[in-house]
């Protein structure tokens, strides 16, 4: 399956792997971004899709495509706020994901490593 795939290359900093197969995946399903007619049959599927986009951030966010990373991941918010409400705890796992990604644009723009030890 390209989702286990991509959290094998994910687990070995294969990113741009983990990328690719997690947008495999994707491709097999509706996202934010595709049109209307293609949406989730159901809210499993909902559910599905948001997550693989927070993985595609994931890989995104490691290669330090901070960019693209941010806009997947507050669609993810915002889906899940909709769907789930601000209070649920998959929403509050996004805005986790998010925040965590807003840290590292931060510390990219201010010339420290989001991904330093010390």
């Amino acid at each position: 399956c390209a989702r286990d795939l991509a959290v094998m290359c994910f687990e070995q900093k294969k990113y741009d792997e983990a990328e690719a197969h997690w947008r495999a995946a994707a491709a097999k399903m509706a996202l934010p971004e595709r049109p209307a007619a293609h949406a989730p049959a159901c809210a499993a599927d909902a559910d599905a899709a948001t997550e693989l986009s927070l993985c595609i951030g994931d890989a995104l966010r490691m290669q330090g495509k901070l960019t693209e990373a941010r806009a997947l991941a507050e669609a993810a918010v915002a889906e899940r706020e909709a769907r789930l409400g601000p209070d649920h705890p998959w929403t509050l796992g996004a805005v986790y994901d998010l925040a965590h990604l807003l840290r590292c644009q931060k510390l990219n723009e201010t010339g420290v490593s989001p991904f330093s030890t010390g």
